[in-house]
């Protein structure tokens, strides 16, 4: 934290008083202290939404307590493991769902997130990814490479994840970067479930991972904010789309005006913040959004066989339920009980109960 202290003191001046000077680009780095996902991922929308980007390029660094992200498209059920998430850690990891497109990420405080904003004419992925890999070898003098997928890996290990959002004026890139986050708690987060789902959701691939700190243990997220801070300040902006990647090169002139600025986001701030905050903490953001999907889970009483329950599930509620008993035989269950219910994992047993009282089967032996 002595790192964070530091910048404090040394870039007391807001960027916020600072007037755009024309042919200059206003080069700014913005630390959150705040830990709260869903009030980062409402900064980013805040950003993204209300912000002129004229001659302006922000980056915003933040870290954040446990918690599983989801992109914009995905599946919570099919992505991590909902039902176990409030349990895993003594606070618990909490569910959130971002508005860029992607694959699930796990986030807590030994993570740095960095999000990119630029006009939509200067988003070039490739360069943001070369000035976190410059600071880093500058730092701690550690290789790290940039796939074709725009993942950062050491080795066959991936260390850093990406996903955008982009208007017709604006564009930001957003990654991830582990440096000491908990790897057992992230396994078990994005646990897959022990039912069959079928849907059109963007789904994740697994990856093998890595830390930063597993290879040099003095490594810390707080550090990792000033040397990329000052590396992304230090650098001349890539306007070239053609050459993503190339012509990486140090800002030694006064072309660019840049600025630290550590803050809490604030509605007095950011006004709209708590009422996007609480958009993106709600049941209707996280599950109901969900894609079209169809889960099903099969049970055995031991005696007749195997009876199969598959659900619809249309903005993360029930619109169907259809059972296959043994013998093959299909039939829709119309129960006003189970329809436009929120879909939980519990709904499968829900329904099996309600079909061994309205039949002759055996109790419930096993669950495969």
């Amino acid at each position: 934290m002595r790192a964070l202290a530091g910048l404090k003191k040394l870039y007391r001046n807001s960027w916020r008083k600072y007037s755009s000077t024309n042919n200059k680009i206003e080069k700014s780095v913005i630390i959150s202290e705040s830990n709260d996902i869903y009030t980062n991922l409402a900064l980013e929308d805040w950003y993204y939404k209300n912000w002129k980007w004229d001659n302006r390029h922000i980056l915003i660094l933040w870290s954040n307590n446990p918690c599983v992200v989801i992109g914009k498209f995905q599946n919570p059920w099919l992505e991590c493991n909902v039902n176990e998430l409030g349990y895993l850690i003594p606070e618990g990891v909490k569910l959130a769902r971002r508005n860029s497109g992607g694959g699930t990420v796990y986030h807590d405080r030994g993570n740095l997130n960095l999000t990119f904003f630029t006009p939509r004419e200067h988003y070039n992925r490739k360069h943001n990814l070369d000035i976190i890999v410059q600071a880093i070898l500058k730092e701690y003098n550690l290789n790290i490479e940039i796939t074709k997928r725009d993942d950062l890996v050491i080795g066959d290990c991936k260390v850093s994840g990406t996903a955008a959002k982009l208007a017709r004026t604006t564009a930001y890139h957003h990654c991830t970067l582990l440096v000491n986050s908990n790897k057992e708690v992230l396994h078990k987060s994005l646990k897959r479930p022990r039912y069959e789902i079928k849907t059109n959701a963007t789904q994740s691939t697994s990856s093998k991972i890595l830390n930063l700190k597993d290879i040099d243990p003095n490594i810390t997220v707080e550090q990792l904010m000033v040397c990329i801070g000052k590396q992304y300040l230090a650098t001349t902006p890539s306007f070239n789309k053609q050459k993503q990647g190339e012509g990486y090169r140090i800002n030694k002139s006064e072309d660019f005006i840049t600025k630290f600025h550590i803050l809490q986001p604030t509605e007095e701030e950011y006004p709209g913040l708590i009422e996007a905050r609480d958009s993106l903490i709600s049941w209707n953001w996280i599950y109901g959004t969900c894609p079209k999907f169809t889960a099903s889970k099969s049970f055995s009483d031991g005696i007749k066989g195997q009876t199969k329950i598959a659900v619809t599930v249309e903005n993360g509620r029930i619109s169907a339920v259809d059972v296959a008993f043994p013998g093959g035989v299909h039939q829709q269950i119309a129960e006003e009980e189970f329809k436009t219910r929120k879909f939980t994992q519990e709904l499968f047993n829900d329904v099996y109960k309600f079909i061994l009282e309205q039949s002759n089967y055996h109790p419930l032996e096993k669950v495969l």
